[in-house]
């Protein structure tokens, strides 16, 4: 309980607690501040397709009520698991799904890597509507506070922004291959700031970028681009989260744990 094997999505709560899509042990543990081991609260029955089992997890959120919406990939179903009790129940069966997310309305975001589209749905289960689609091998998705989405389209090499007013479509990181600071190569997790500062784990160039608004390169705030596990290095980071404090989390996945960076807090 005091390890991870190729962690993948994360979840920060309102109380700092750590929830972990902890992918190649089919299961979802939480960490409370401080805490030297994690607790299981989604699938602690092994590996498997049923009520109380998870098959490679990739993402979780979770609500106001404590309620755990989990991307049971390999499964594709996402599970819905009640204040970490020991059995969960099925949310959406028949998606392939890897990032989720929720907005302050209830509703929930899906990333469906396989049909290349974001879907929005009902809090009892039923699809909203298909945000975008034609995308390529989408990762992770974010909603800020003014309902507008944001996409790592991981294979594109970029992340794009869905206007929330406008349903304009921009890019707003990357765009091209490389590890230069306009460009990325294989980003899958992303976050945005109050300022809409965008975030992303820029997972094959091993950092964590910031792109102000509008800005045509970024700047690196974590991650020196050289894979390893010191801690100024990363390793395929997947997933990034703020706490409530700015407090900058990273799922590092090659290096099976999760970091924690201090970050200016007047920019979150």
């Amino acid at each position: 309980m005091n390890q991870l094997n190729n962690p993948f999505g994360l979840f920060v709560d309102q109380n700092q607690s750590i929830y972990v899509a902890d992918s190649r042990n089919s299961r979802v543990v939480k960490w409370i501040v401080n805490a030297t081991s994690g607790v299981v609260v989604g699938g602690n029955g092994g590996t498997g397709g049923g009520s109380n089992q998870l098959n490679n997890p990739q993402d979780i959120v979770v609500d106001s009520n404590g309620t755990i919406y989990i991307t049971d990939t390999m499964n594709a179903r996402i599970q819905q698991s009640f204040n970490g009790g020991a059995q969960g129940q099925t949310f959406i069966n028949g998606i392939s799904s890897i990032g989720i997310t929720q907005d302050n309305q209830g509703s929930i975001y899906v990333a469906e890597w396989l049909k290349g589209q974001i879907s929005k749905w009902y809090i009892n289960g039923t699809l909203q509507q298909v945000i975008i689609s034609n995308l390529s091998f989408p990762n992770n998705v974010f909603v800020d506070q003014n309902q507008s989405i944001y996409v790592a389209d991981t294979s594109a090499d970029r992340v794009i922004k869905i206007d929330s007013q406008t349903k304009n479509v921009s890019i707003v990181a990357g765009g091209s291959p490389g590890g230069n600071l306009s460009q990325l190569s294989g980003p899958e997790g992303v976050a945005v700031d109050q300022l809409g500062n965008v975030y992303v784990a820029d997972s094959q160039n091993h950092r964590i970028v910031q792109w102000p608004p509008g800005a045509a390169s970024g700047t690196v705030i974590a991650g020196n681009q050289t894979a390893g596990s010191a801690p100024n290095q990363l390793y395929y980071p997947s997933d990034l989260s703020f706490d409530s404090e700015g407090n900058l989390y990273v799922v590092d996945n090659g290096n099976h744990r999760v970091q924690k960076f201090l970050i200016n807090k007047n920019l979150c």
